[in-house]
């Protein structure tokens, strides 16, 4: 009987970790593919509601509404034209190539709150 019992809690568990996974990998595309068509709207749904924002070292903590203000003005003096990254764990790292050649390191970090993942931090150098 106790056997039958861990054997369930241990695919509970399996379980709920790749849901999780699942559900992360899942807006991991999402959010790249915001950033590589320089959507600030699509990337805003994954903001919290705080957030840190560092453009070329420069750190802030603003609000959503103020992180995708600053996201459009960027996208719109730096249309994307192509997004690559990798990830390691809860940290996503990137380089953006834009229409004019220039290319920029893009990373964020995921939290999860509430059962969402959130950007609580995304940094453009």
């Amino acid at each position: 009987m106790k056997r039958a019992f861990y054997l369930f809690v241990f695919g509970v568990i399996l379980a709920a970790c790749f849901l999780f996974e699942f559900n992360t990998d899942n807006t991991y595309q999402k959010i790249n593919t915001a950033i590589s068509e320089g959507r600030a709207e699509n990337l805003a749904v994954y903001f919290a509601p705080q957030m840190e924002l560092n453009f070329n070292n420069s750190q802030n903590i603003c609000t959503k509404t103020q992180a995708v203000q600053v996201l459009e003005r960027f996208f719109e003096l730096n249309r994307p034209s192509q997004y690559t990254s990798s990830r390691n764990r809860n940290y996503f790292f990137g380089t953006m190539k834009t229409s004019e050649g220039k290319s920029y390191k893009v990373d964020y970090t995921l939290k999860t709150v509430n059962n969402q993942p959130v950007i609580t931090g995304l940094y453009v150098y």
